[in-house]
């Protein structure tokens, strides 16, 4: 129930250069685990929910790239330094956009695993889209809050709390300053 509309056109009437967003995301990968931050690159949305701010005469807009990738790569040299990690390391994910409040379901997972999508959650591509629509430059700190359901190590079973997921997220605070303080110097200089 985030108004995602009202946000962004904030963000918009206050006539930022960009928006960096922070989300929680389920991982579905060992290369990525829960406590790691990287960047979203790509989405999947096949939730099947518009997202505009043109209900009544479509406005169509490209998302070709709907993250920023000069911001991105920036965020990317904070991340590898901040984390210390090698530049092999992979940092850019593809987000599959699912419906919340509910976590997703084993075999929702697997089909994203499938299509190709890194991480699960229920947030960043929405504002990805308002973003094109209003021309704002956008990128999201992707945090790995926790193993997408059917994919902790040892137990496919595991329930997904909520209080955990808090909890993971609130240890990247640090690396999330880094790479906000990193941005607004670059942009000063």
């Amino acid at each position: 129930k985030i108004n995602h509309h009202a946000n962004m056109r904030a963000l918009y009437d206050q006539k930022v250069d960009a928006v960096v967003s922070t989300t929680s995301v389920g991982t579905l990968h060992a290369n990525f685990p829960p406590g790691r931050v990287g960047v979203t690159r790509q989405y999947i949305d096949f939730s099947g929910v518009a997202t505009t701010y043109h209900e009544v005469d479509a406005k169509f807009t490209s998302v070709t790239q709907p993250f920023c990738p000069k911001i991105n790569k920036g965020l990317l040299e904070t991340l590898r330094r901040v984390q210390n990690l090698a530049p092999e390391v992979k940092l850019e994910f593809t987000y599959f956009l699912t419906v919340g409040p509910q976590y997703e379901t084993e075999a929702e997972v697997s089909a994203a695993d499938r299509l190709g999508a890194d991480v699960v959650g229920m947030t960043s591509p929405r504002e990805a889209k308002l973003c094109a629509e209003l021309g704002v430059p956008y990128a999201s700190l992707t945090i790995a809050s926790n193993w997408a359901a059917g994919r902790y190590p040892g137990d496919p079973n595991a329930k997904l709390d909520h209080a955990e997921v808090a909890e993971t997220s609130k240890t990247t605070t640090g690396t999330i300053v880094a790479c906000l303080i990193d941005l607004l110097k670059a942009a000063q200089g």
